[in-house]
């Protein structure tokens, strides 16, 4: 029972997304055991993102099945840390290069990202569209949104010092 849950939506190709990763990896480190992070999917591509309409992120929309895809077989963490560590390379992060290494099954990975896994994302975009999420990172602590990132007082309020 976590003294704080954080719901995060973030995009894979954003640099300011990859800081707020950095900054709730080290935040779950120092409060183990009190911060749940639940993460949610809000690429900004306008390949999925019915909110952005030019070319911004062209890879965040496969991205992000690719790491739905991932959790289904046990590897979601690993594979968010990943592709925010890949995903602002020049080309494209293949869904073979994500299997390869962290030791996917790359049949169960082709699979799921020819299934359900783009619905899971525009599940988690929908979500972010009626909370009024309109840029990345974003964070969520019960009802209220914090862009880019949640004040320290507010955490300290959760977690002390």
């Amino acid at each position: 029972k976590p003294k704080l849950t954080i719901v995060e939506y973030s995009d894979y190709q954003c640099p300011h997304c990859r800081r707020g990763h950095d900054e709730m990896r080290a935040l779950l480190a120092k409060h183990a055991g009190e911060v749940r992070l639940v993460h949610r999917h809000y690429p900004l591509d306008e390949a999925c993102n019915p909110t952005i309409t030019s070319r911004f992120h062209p890879y965040a929309c496969s991205y992000a099945t690719m790491a739905v895809c991932a959790g289904e077989q046990g590897k979601f963490w690993e594979a968010n840390d990943y592709l925010f560590e890949h995903g602002r390379e020049e080309t494209a992060i293949e869904a073979s290069a994500l299997a390869k290494a962290l030791g996917l099954d790359q049949a169960k990975l082709t699979a799921c990202l020819k299934g359900s896994a783009k619905g899971r994302v525009e599940g988690n975009l929908q979500e972010g569209i009626r909370r009024g999420i309109q840029g990345t990172p974003s964070f969520q602590i019960g009802e209220k949104v914090y862009a880019g990132r949640i004040p320290p007082e507010v955490l300290e309020s959760f977690l002390g010092k």
